[in-house]
């Protein structure tokens, strides 16, 4: 998406905000909204949707570590523990940072309920908004 802003295929887009920062210098533009719940540090003149008077317009993608609902309790803690510590590790983090990724260390159990709620809250989109598979 950002090759196409830059090749000048579409006057608006919707570029993730490391890619922003990057295009800048070759593109005349402004952002006109983040869409997280806060300001990227990189970005300080881009307000938030909220901020922009888009209220609940907060879109992000995540990822997560998942296993068969048939493993073992001990092997999810140890492979959550794992994660966890790797998540605390200085320069991992930065790293993540450095690509849009903000690190949520989730226990299993939080990352199962986050996962159902973001199944829900997009169902909704999808259902108010008619979106059918083609």
């Amino acid at each position: 998406m950002a090759n196409n802003a830059l090749g000048g295929h579409h006057g608006e887009r919707a570029i993730r905000w490391t890619d922003r920062v990057r295009c800048d210098a070759a593109l005349d533009s402004i952002g006109l909204a983040v869409s997280k719940a806060e300001r990227v540090a990189a970005l300080p003149d881009v307000p938030t949707f909220a901020e922009a008077g888009v209220a609940d317009f907060l879109v992000s993608t995540w990822f997560g570590l998942c296993a068969p609902a048939s493993t073992p309790a001990p092997v999810i803690a140890k492979l959550g523990a794992a994660l966890q510590s790797a998540l605390q590790d200085a320069a991992l983090s930065k790293a993540m940072r450095e690509r849009d990724i903000d690190p949520m260390p989730l226990t299993a159990a939080a990352f199962t309920q986050f996962t159902a709620q973001e199944r829900e809250r997009w169902r909704a989109v999808v259902r108010q908004a008619g979106i059918k598979a083609e």
